[in-house]
């Protein structure tokens, strides 16, 4: 009989809840007024509430928690079908990621120290455990300030050449690069949310990344991944760019620990040197550096100006020591492979 009355309960809140998301998706396309979204969520919240007091009062604890994952599923439905849970942000052309690709095809690959991967999960798993909590606090943040996509989809360039989709949290409002194209955000932003402004200085808008490391498309330490459309220019700009793509990218590396933007000479730079020296023991004391530079706030403050990600990369002057051909690292073997 109980059993009986939880399916009715879930029934009956789950399917029409569906079937409005589902109704309401398809004839606003995703044009939604935020003020609509606030007010369908805020009464969503009241009459769950509700409900939930109710069932709790006068049924069993466990129709309670199937009643609330239900209104869970329904309102996640709700948010996806508006707007989508990601914004996929400018993902290359078939042409482009073939360009890219055909500029990896003949390196060579430095074989990852023995138990960097597994460093890697461990690392990423407890700390996704760890913030889980914080993940749900900041997805609500975000999108009680601008209903929308909780997540933003960087097409980076990964090992090999290989484009992926690298996860973090959205920080800046939804679209903001439409008209614009690809640009690179600066100090004070004013695309950037309330939200935003409190994640970006923490990191913790990099939080979901930890999901690409389990996947194994990062790393939790090596270079910073960029985005496609910026590497396909700094391949023809930059002699031996492509061999910090022979490596994982990580989440965190000393570009990053240092500056907030970095000339892509000088990263290359960096990032070379991280590759020659690699090992668990430099990961290990590089992450703990970016632990203590976050927390000091030891890095250089992003430029002033928003200028587009191409010209910013064009007209910052490289080092001297960048004109020459640049050799890959020692330690290599094999041969890249299109995955």
């Amino acid at each position: 009989m109980e059993r009986a009355m939880s399916v009715n309960v879930i029934l009956a809140s789950l399917l029409p809840g569906l079937c409005m998301a589902l109704s309401v998706g398809s004839r606003l396309g995703g044009r939604v007024p935020h003020w609509l979204a606030r007010f369908v969520f805020f009464v969503t919240v009241v009459v769950a509430s509700t409900i939930v007091c109710w069932t709790y009062a006068h049924l069993h604890q466990r129709t309670t928690a199937l009643l609330v994952t239900s209104l869970f599923v329904y309102s996640l439905v709700f948010t996806i079908t508006l707007r989508g849970l990601a914004e996929d942000n400018a993902p290359p052309s078939a042409a482009v990621r073939r360009q890219i690709l055909a500029r990896h095809a003949h390196l060579l690959y430095p074989r990852e120290p023995r138990g960097k991967r597994a460093f890697d999960i461990a690392a990423a798993a407890v700390g996704i455990l760890l913030t889980l909590p914080l993940w749900f606090v900041l997805a609500l943040w975000i999108w009680l300030e601008e209903p929308g996509p909780i997540f933003f989809v960087k097409n980076s360039v990964g090992r090999g050449g290989v484009v992926f989709r690298e996860v973090k949290f959205r920080s800046m409002r939804h679209g903001a690069e439409h008209t614009t194209g690809p640009v690179v955000a600066s100090h004070n932003d004013s695309r950037t949310l309330l939200v935003g402004r409190v994640m970006r200085p923490w990191h913790l808008d990099e939080l979901p990344e930890l999901l690409n490391v389990l996947t194994g498309a990062m790393s939790v330490v090596g270079p910073r991944p960029l985005r496609a459309v910026v590497v396909r220019h700094d391949l023809d700009q930059v002699p031996g760019f492509a061999v910090r793509h022979t490596v994982r990218p990580g989440i965190a590396c000393t570009a990053q620990i240092e500056k907030c933007h970095v000339p892509a000479a000088e990263r290359l730079s960096k990032d070379l040197g991280y590759i020659q020296q690699m090992s668990l023991g430099v990961d290990l004391r590089m992450l703990v550096r970016a632990v203590v530079s976050t927390a000091r706030g030891e890095r250089e403050a992003a430029p002033q100006a928003v200028t587009p990600a191409m010209s910013a990369i064009t007209t910052a002057p490289p080092p001297r020591h960048a004109t020459a051909p640049i050799t890959p690292p020692r330690q290599v073997v094999g041969v890249a492979t299109d995955r």
